[in-house]
């Protein structure tokens, strides 16, 4: 013989949904701290830059003079 369960009773929805505006403004608010938390961990100074490119064109520099004694 087949058992009837119970289910749970079903909530009735909310009286008022939030208006669009206020659910937006939220949201922009949660993305502008993520991208606030993001950059302070992200970003590479200036003088961080300068090194990286004075540390290629010693690298390129040494590359052509390697591949020079090898021609």
């Amino acid at each position: 013989m087949t058992q009837l369960r119970a289910t749970p009773a079903r909530q009735a929805p909310p009286d008022k949904a939030p208006a669009l505006h206020d659910r937006a403004i939220d949201n922009l608010d949660y993305i502008r701290q993520a991208m606030e938390r993001a950059g302070s961990f992200t970003a590479v100074s200036g003088s961080g830059i300068v090194a990286v490119g004075g540390v290629a064109v010693l690298a390129a520099f040494f590359a052509d003079r390697q591949a020079g004694a090898e021609a």
